[in-house]
Order: structure tokens, then C-alpha cells, then sequence
């Protein structure tokens, strides 16, 4: 009974020891201190069409995390459709701490084709929920803050601003 009782305790010290963060995917959570509003070139909360992700930042790799939501619309716009359930970031364990970044982008992913307006927050970090038995509730985005999205310039634009950058440089020398 006793080597029963153990091996049960040591399961649950183990499954707790390895339980993943989590946090609340929200740019607007007022009763925390968060209004992180995203808003396009002209100053106006981008809406429909628009997608916004969390990655995590380890140094110089991001990890996407999911899912991913969508944009309110009207009074709201600029502020996201906050999902459900709380995120996870895989392998960081509950009350430890992780460095974010939210992206918004009008297109099938963020450096995709077809994209054409795409903005980043600053680097945040939250100390995540999920931590113990029962697991701690999930951090709010404190830290979070609120960006502008920039027009994307297509391929060809930026090969003409090089061109006559170089053309520039080589009257300039003459």
C-alpha cells in the first residue's frame, strides 16, 4: 500500500513538474491594464480581414503559436475576437516566464504571398499561468502594447528603390 501511495505521489509530482503555461490571448483586458490597439497606417483599428498570432521568442527563433483570431469589427475594431480556451506554450512549464510577440497581418500568414499590410508589438514578457496543482489560471498579456501595421511594398518596388539607389552612388562618384 505504501509503494502504491508513493508511486501515485511521485506520478503527480512528475505531471505537475511538466504541465505547459498558459495565457489569455486578449489586446483589451481593461480590469488588467491592457489596451494594446492595432491600427492601420491612417490610425484606425484594423478589422475583417485581418488575422493576429502570438509567437514565442527564444533568441532569434519564433515559434507560432495557436490558434491564431481574427479582428473585432465597429467600435471594437483594432482589438481582437479573443478565443476561448487560454493558450499553450509548449514546452514552457507553468509559472515560468516567456518572451512574446503579437503580429497582425491582412493576408494567408504573415511574410505570405498576398499580404499587403503587416505590423509587429515590441518583444513583452509574461510570467505564465498553469503553474501547480490545480493548475494556476491563465496570464493576462500584461506588457502587451499597441502597433500600427504597415503597407507591405511589393518585390519590384523595392528592386527599383536598389536600382536607383545604385545609380545614385555611381553619378555621385563621377
Amino acid at each position: 500500500m505504501k509503494r502504491t501511495l508513493a508511486a501515485i505521489a511521485a506520478l503527480m509530482i512528475t505531471a505537475t513538474g511538466y504541465s505547459q503555461g498558459t495565457f489569455l490571448f486578449n489586446n483589451r483586458d481593461l480590469g488588467n491594464g491592457i489596451d494594446a490597439k492595432v491600427v492601420d497606417p491612417s490610425g484606425v483599428g484594423v478589422s475583417a480581414g485581418y488575422t493576429a498570432q502570438i509567437f514565442l521568442v527564444n533568441g532569434t527563433s519564433l515559434t507560432p503559436l495557436t490558434p491564431s483570431t481574427t479582428f473585432r469589427t465597429g467600435a471594437a475594431a483594432g482589438y481582437v475576437n479573443a478565443p476561448a480556451d487560454p493558450i499553450t506554450v509548449p514546452g514552457v512549464a507553468g509559472g515560468s516566464t516567456a518572451t512574446l510577440r503579437m503580429v497582425a497581418f491582412n493576408g494567408t500568414a504573415y511574410n505570405g504571398a498576398g499580404t499587403t499590410f503587416q505590423g509587429k508589438s515590441t518583444d513583452f514578457t509574461v510570467t505564465l499561468g498553469g503553474a501547480g496543482s490545480p493548475p494556476s489560471t491563465p496570464t493576462p498579456l500584461i506588457g502587451l502594447t499597441g502597433f500600427a501595421v504597415a503597407a507591405v511594398p511589393e518585390p519590384t518596388t523595392l528592386a527599383l528603390g536598389i536600382l536607383g539607389l545604385g545609380a545614385l552612388l555611381i553619378r555621385r562618384k563621377k
